[in-house]
């Protein structure tokens, strides 16, 4: 301790949000599967809200082949359309 300190532990808040913040996150364990055929597996993303396009849109998803990486982008105006863009 330092001297004319008594404690530091009264004088110092505890903020949980810090120390969630500086915890440590394992990345995710590097994978050698890959789809061989067109379409055999699809990576989608869902991204928003943004700021109100043009159009109406404030989200759009993504689809990508893992095979071909071939790239789908659809945007969206609410979230509840991501179904049906799945669906197409």
């Amino acid at each position: 301790m330092l001297e004319g300190i008594d404690c530091l532990e009264d004088h110092v808040d505890f903020c949980q949000a810090c120390t969630i913040g500086k915890q440590y996150r394992f990345s995710f364990p590097a994978s050698n599967k890959q789809a061989h055929h067109k379409l055999d597996l699809i990576y989608s993303d869902l991204c928003g809200p943004f700021p109100s396009s043009r159009y109406g849109y404030q989200y759009y998803i993504t689809f990508t082949d893992d095979c071909t990486r071939y790239i789908w982008i659809y945007p969206l105006c609410t979230k509840t359309e991501t179904f049906a863009r799945f669906r197409e």
